[in-house]
């Protein structure tokens, strides 16, 4: 039976933005505890980067211009529903994110068996942004629509609204019940959506929102207000198109006053729903963490302590930088150190640290005087703090090659966002990209560029003498800086 609950308990505060990495539009409508919840993964923990919180046709972005400008300038990641959203985002040159459809998705959601011979309007809000007649029209309009279908009339309004005198008075003389999902903190606000809609006979929308696409789902009849959608502007396209002809033709069902489940599915971006993969995107682990953490990743890495030669690293370093000196260091998959303790010896002062997911492995960086600690590659500016991630030059060599090809962007951005000046590249490269399951190679320098890098030098270790991986390149790139070495710039040529 639908009961309505008391607002103070649909009522939370919403937590801001934490030195973790906690985006408050992250946990609306209970996105965040959904896809936590459906990962297996600790609820009281984060995820790095920003989560689109609602249907957008643009990139998933675009509700805040700020917010597509941070995910920019910072190479914040960033999670969005369908094809559409991230066919926009890579056109906007935002190559970094990933599609996951949307969290609605991933929860098990039991509707209600109950049925009320009403329709129900998502949602009325009194602010005039949201209405294009104001609410006291919109209210009138939608009851002489529900008595059309014989049906009665229950509107759903934002909180603020559920507590407003006038409002409530105004729709009593209306006959129009109320009532009221929560506020966008309510952990629970999509299964009370869940149980509003599924209880009612229609379900009466005024734009192209959300709640169209959830309710088709559910499969519940769905009515686009007419009054509302005649002059009613969209704004999330370009060249100022106007909603009413879009929506008529894109969503046919919709204005007719019925449903299509396959096409909402689809606007929600069913094919990206996958959970192995959003615990990747969200934790940062990928496919092989475990075996890296586990006895593989130790007999891999310090297994044999004498493999490599340090000389020989410290002589293709100086190769990549030239003429650029560097006063710091970061290596993510540091393994026993050898990179940064050739950096030792071509500068005995470098504050040089390494980041590594075995454990044994960070063990004995110390034992031999380098600083390092484990992390989780995509998190790595969340879980350094402060001037600790603030690096000269952050670097991975014969790393990217053991992570699946569309997370290599995602990675690169998160070495951007934890650079000052300069990233660092050693891996197996490859005119095209190539895969096995567990090894790739490709070129690099593209990923590089694609997060918004300039590539200032590149080179095959081979041809400078390397014994090891002698068919890996080194790509040396700037991250926007201007003050480069006039030096370097003769160099390289530009």
């Amino acid at each position: 039976m639908i009961t309505d609950v008391p607002i103070d308990a649909m009522q939370c505060s919403g937590p801001g933005k934490s030195s973790k990495g906690v985006y408050i539009s992250n946990r609306w409508y209970g996105n965040q505890d959904i896809l936590l919840r459906a990962a297996d993964i600790d609820r009281n923990a984060w995820f790095n980067g920003k989560l689109q919180f609602g249907w957008q046709p643009g990139t998933g972005l675009d509700w805040e211009q700020g917010m597509k400008l941070e995910v920019k300038t910072q190479r914040l990641p960033f999670f969005v529903w369908n094809k559409r959203n991230i066919n926009r985002c890579r056109k906007e040159g935002l190559n970094w994110g990933f599609a996951i459809g949307s969290p609605f998705l991933y929860e098990k959601f039991t509707p209600t068996n109950e049925r009320l011979k009403s329709a129900i309007m998502f949602p009325l809000h009194s602010a005039p942004e949201y209405l294009t007649c104001g609410w006291e029209q919109t209210a009138a309009d939608f009851k002489k629509l529900a008595d059309a279908h014989g049906l009665g009339a229950t509107m759903c309004l934002h909180p603020e609204d559920y507590q407003n005198k006038t409002i409530l008075s105004s729709l009593e003389k209306l006959d129009i019940c109320v009532t009221c999902c929560g506020d966008k903190f309510y952990n629970r606000y999509m299964h009370r959506f869940v149980d509003l809609v599924s209880a009612h006979e229609l379900v009466v929308v005024d734009r192209a929102s959300t709640s169209l696409f959830y309710a088709a789902v559910l499969k519940r009849p769905i009515m686009l207000m007419e009054s509302q959608i005649k002059i009613a502007r969209d704004d999330y396209f370009e060249n100022d198109e106007y909603a009413p002809n879009w929506l008529r033709q894109n969503y046919p069902w919709a204005v007719a006053g019925g449903y299509n489940q396959d096409q909402a599915l689809s606007e929600l971006g069913q094919e990206y729903v996958d959970v192995p993969r959003i615990r990747e995107y969200l934790t940062g682990a990928t496919d092989n963490t475990n075996w890296w953490q586990g006895e593989g990743g130790t007999a891999y890495t310090v297994g044999t302590p004498g493999r490599g030669d340090i000389a020989e690293r410290e002589r293709i370093l100086r190769v990549a930088l030239g003429n650029i000196h560097v006063k710091s260091v970061m290596e993510v998959g540091c393994g026993t150190a050898l990179n940064l303790r050739a950096f030792r010896g071509m500068n005995p002062s470098v504050d040089a640290l390494g980041l590594d997911t075995n454990a044994a492995a960070v063990s004995m960086c110390n034992a031999v005087g380098i600083r390092a600690r484990r992390a989780n590659f995509m998190a790595l500016a969340d879980e350094l703090d402060g001037a600790e991630g603030e690096r000269d030059l952050v670097m991975t060599a014969g790393v990217l090659i053991h992570v699946r090809p569309e997370l290599h962007a995602a990675c690169a951005a998160e070495l951007v966002r934890m650079s000052q000046k300069y990233v660092l590249l050693i891996e197996y490269f490859n005119d095209e990209t190539v895969w096995n399951g567990h090894l790739g190679s490709r070129d690099f320098g593209k990923v590089l560029e694609d997060v918004g890098c300039r590539v200032l030098a590149s080179g095959m270790l081979k041809d400078y003498g390397a014994k090891e991986m002698p068919n890996s390149c080194f790509w040396l790139a700037d991250i926007g800086n201007k003050d480069v070495p006039t030096a370097h710039k003769e160099i390289y040529g530009w």
